[in-house]
């Protein structure tokens, strides 16, 4: 399974630093607070994460200093993931730990509008949507099917947007040529 994970840190009014994973696939998101980013910190976190969701396979991040030391290219090795770099597309984290939070368990228990199935759900083959647990017998097949529901409407999306990118940009060279 193809996973990719993607931080960002955003600091906070305190000096403290929110550090933001996302998991491509689920579209589940972990948010940490912490008070330096450096290295240490950074495998902390790491560490609590790949041991509840497994080490991807490739890891995304920001071009931040604990993203560029010799101790985090080690890791990688260590821990057999692909590290890449990307630009942060993540906007500044304004707000209290408990909004966080609060958005947090909302966003993992909503059905994603891209996969039509909560984040939670996809993860973990549970979500708490009514505040009551639910106690389901795991059936393979009912699981597969859940899987196969989530991929078809990630790739109908994209798709989607594909089509919407190639119309503007069809749009955006046919304004130039007639213009030059």
């Amino acid at each position: 399974m193809d996973h990719g994970n993607k931080s960002a840190e955003t600091s906070s009014e305190d000096g403290s630093y929110y550090f933001v994973n996302h998991d491509d696939y689920s579209r589940w998101a972990a948010i940490d607070k912490l008070r330096t980013i450096s290295f240490v910190q950074v495998k902390e976190v790491l560490d609590r994460l790949f041991a509840i969701l497994k080490t991807p396979i490739k890891y995304k991040s920001d071009n931040g200093s604990p993203f560029q030391s010799y101790q985090f290219a080690e890791y990688a090795k260590q821990m057999g993931f692909i590290h890449q770099r990307i630009t942060p597309r993540w906007p500044r984290a304004n707000g209290e730990d408990q909004e966080l939070q609060c958005f947090l368990e909302t966003y993992r228990e909503t059905p994603h509008t891209t996969t039509g199935v909560a984040p939670a759900k996809l993860l973990f083959l549970h979500a708490r949507t009514s505040g009551i647990p639910e106690i389901e017998e795991l059936n393979f097949e009912k699981i597969k099917n859940l899987y196969e529901f989530a991929r078809a409407n990630d790739r109908k999306a994209k798709e989607k947007m594909k089509q919407e990118y190639d119309k503007r940009m069809k749009s955006n060279r046919s304004r130039s040529e007639s213009l030059g």
